[in-house]
């Protein structure tokens, strides 16, 4: 190539951006970072990182007093800068279509009605791709044998149990998991299976295409960068002593998210990764509202794998003999997806880690979830137990028209509240509205609850309280006309 001595900096990179697009045959494209370019031999946009792009200004220039590294990523910045013209500053390229993944020159996306086969081309802008090709008649004794051994025909809720993770797979695989703004959950017993799906999930895109980034290390910027143009993050055991927290709904919510490699200049993205969460517990939270609850999918795995029936080989034997049918499974899970308009069933056992879940986190549901409040003690019958559920339900009814300011409490219905307090009380069939949801008074009225419960002797019924200084100073000797009740 001719000598460049004595162009600009910007003169060179308009150079370049031409000498890409001839190569190519197509603009690049700029997103999250990087530089895309379109490879005519997979049919695929290739991502490049700036520091490759610098290596490729320093071979395509010949430029005496443009020698240094400095110099090649400045150009690299000015070509990045180039190819995001017309695209929004909190915008991406490839917004403009629909998810999907490329297999074997076969293009697969979602539309209303399932799973479109197209054949693959450049305006798909498809990133991502899968090794093998799909085979609905390949084979899958190993993989299949996972599953029933997960679920087993004994377990009341196996098919639908099935029919969600399959719908995990598809979500995964066809890209959409990230837009449907869910977090997908496989909880349960240790040895159960759940690493094993993990590492076949993880095998069916290039290394480069996912992450292992754990949700309580979302906050920082080098490990949000870690997460930018992937199509799957899965994490082995989710920290049980860090609290979730904003990050992790900022991330799933698909907010703008801001990240920065080392030595890099920050950047801006969405999340486009499908997260699959593995743990024995329950992922600890601070955030009580019913949002952070409707961003999880969780599938219970309860069986343990006796010592003589582990195989630790399982999931490299399903990836190397199985795999195209392991593939047409995950694609049937995306059309069942698909059928359920886009959404993930809620089974039984989903409902229930999240009510036991949740009870973790708020002591005050937890009880109620644990309890009858509508009259009934459940299975406790500890005279104290009883004792407490009656005058938690005396105290609800005496105070109700502090909580609820004489406004009717429908099923459903939400108050402005930001705290815990309120929440739980929410939880229990009240609202705390406007200066009533203060935490000090609520505690204030609640602390003398395990003397009312202890105590013996009866007194008439209580008033119904009008302010909350009436309720802290009213004796707790009459508390215990609930006892009797």
């Amino acid at each position: 190539m001719p000598s460049d001595e004595g162009r600009s900096h910007s003169e060179m990179a308009h150079q370049i951006f031409g000498e890409i697009e001839r190569m190519d045959k197509h603009s690049p494209l700029a997103d999250a970072g990087a530089l895309y370019r379109f490879d005519r031999r997979s049919g695929l946009w290739t991502r490049y990182e700036l520091d490759a792009l610098a290596r490729f200004v320093g071979n395509a220039v010949n430029e005496r007093n443009c020698k240094r590294v400095g110099d090649y990523r400045g150009i690299a910045q000015l070509v990045y800068s180039r190819a995001r013209d017309g695209v929004a500053h909190d915008g991406s390229p490839f917004d403009a279509t629909p998810p999907g993944i490329a297999a074997d020159g076969t293009f697969y996306r979602m539309n209303g009605a399932g799973v479109e086969r197209v054949k693959l081309a450049p305006e798909h802008l498809a990133r991502f791709a899968v090794p093998v090709a799909p085979n609905e008649k390949h084979q899958r004794p190993l993989f299949d044998g996972l599953i029933a051994a997960s679920f087993p025909p004994g377990d009341v809720d196996h098919d639908e149990q099935r029919v969600l993770l399959q719908q995990h797979f598809g979500a995964c695989v066809i890209g959409t998991a990230a837009r449907m703004q869910k977090t997908m959950l496989w909880r349960g017993v240790e040895r159960s299976g759940k690493s094993t799906l993990q590492g076949i999930a993880r095998s069916l895109f290039k290394p480069e295409n996912v992450a292992a980034v754990p949700p309580h290390l979302w906050h920082h910027e080098y490990h949000c960068a870690a997460l930018a143009a992937k199509i799957l993050n899965t994490v082995g055991e989710v920290d049980d002593k860090r609290p979730l927290t904003v990050s992790f709904k900022n991330v799933i919510g698909r907010d703008l998210l801001h990240g920065r490699h080392v030595t890099d200049r920050p950047f801006s993205f969405r999340n486009e990764a499908g997260h699959v969460f593995a743990c024995n517990g329950y992922p600890p939270t601070e955030d009580p509202t019913d949002a952070f609850w409707d961003r999880w999918s969780c599938v219970e795995f309860r069986h343990t794998r006796a010592e003589e029936e582990r195989d630790d080989t399982l999931a490299e034997k399903i990836i190397n003999t199985e795999l195209p049918g392991v593939l047409a499974w995950a694609l049937a899970g995306a059309q069942s997806l698909a059928e359920h308009g886009g959404r993930f069933i809620k089974t039984a056992a989903h409902r229930e880690t999240i009510e036991k879940w949740r009870g973790r986190t708020d002591s005050v549901r937890g009880f109620h979830a644990h309890h009858d409040f509508g009259g009934r003690i459940g299975e406790a019958t500890d005279r104290v137990l009883h004792r407490v559920v009656r005058v938690m339900n005396a105290l609800l009814r005496a105070i109700r028209p502090i909580l609820v300011c004489g406004k009717e409490v429908r099923a459903g219905e939400t108050f402005d509240t930001d705290d815990v307090t309120a929440g739980q009380l929410l939880t229990l069939g009240c609202a705390v509205p406007g200066d009533a949801r203060t935490e000090g008074r609520v505690r204030t009225a609640l602390r003398p609850i395990g003397q009312w419960c202890l105590a013996g002797q009866e007194h008439p019924p209580l008033p119904t309280f009008t302010n909350w200084d009436d309720v802290a100073a009213e004796p707790a000797a009459r508390w215990n006309w609930a006892l009797r009740r």
